[in-house]
């Protein structure tokens, strides 16, 4: 599943049971306040393996697949007002992916790599909400899927991953709207994928994962400096 912050509350969306093989359509928003979960309008396409972003008091749902066991992504854009309760169609990913990453840095929201059928890409797409509309920017370093994203000080980061020979990655790959162009990071301490990722203050904070596929989920947290660069 995916869970993005809006205002002061945070917004669990999709998932699915590996049992049952059933995607789930939940739309559930948490208030830390009163630590208390309320149910909204369900997302219109059930999904997992997918990403989402805020910006400007909305959230953006992108890919994520419906067939567990077939990497057969959608394509499609799913926008969720919460003022209204509502949702919306935005404009169809260009290339579908899933188990991919979004991150809304500036005016956009930037949503890299991803899994289609059985091959990892290292593609860059980038929306607009302001204009409904696709672009594309550089291709990342390298092709995975299976990692976070955030973005923090005008920059996106990428952390981690799965490549396609499925070795997990300690990558932290650092994009540059203003040029754009990718640099790397200082690599993470730990190597893995299925991660989650967020910031904090002024640091960003990595969580979980896994570091191979027969093994099972990891409870550390790494702490990553974008200023210096250091974990």
């Amino acid at each position: 599943m995916a869970a993005v912050n809006i205002g002061n509350k945070i917004m669990a969306i999709g998932g699915g049971e590996r049992i049952t093989k059933t995607p789930y359509d939940n739309n559930e928003i948490y208030n830390p306040i009163t630590n208390s979960w309320e149910t909204f309008t369900p997302m219109p396409t059930p999904r997992y393996a997918l990403a989402a972003a805020e910006y400007n008091g909305k959230v953006y749902v992108f890919g994520g697949q419906q067939i567990f066991g077939n990497a057969s992504p959608v394509n499609s854009v799913e926008i969720y007002d919460p003022i209204t309760d509502s949702w919306s169609t935005g404009s169809p990913i260009p290339k579908a992916m899933c188990e991919l990453a979004a991150a809304t840095c500036g005016d956009k929201i930037y949503v890299m790599a991803g899994l289609n059928y059985s091959t990892r890409y290292n593609t860059l797409q980038i929306y607009s909400p302001g204009t409904d509309s696709w672009s594309t920017g550089a291709p990342l370093p390298k092709a995975f899927s299976q990692h976070a994203a955030v973005g923090y000080g005008g920059k996106v980061y990428v952390f981690g991953g799965m490549d396609n020979s499925r070795k997990r990655l300690d990558t932290v790959y650092i994009y540059d709207p203003q040029t754009n162009s990718w640099s790397s990071g200082t690599p993470a301490p730990t190597a893995r994928s299925e991660i989650a990722a967020a910031v904090a203050g002024s640091k960003i904070y990595i969580f979980g994962g896994v570091v191979s596929d027969s093994t099972q989920a990891l409870t550390i947290v790494e702490v990553y400096d974008p200023v210096g660069d250091f974990w």
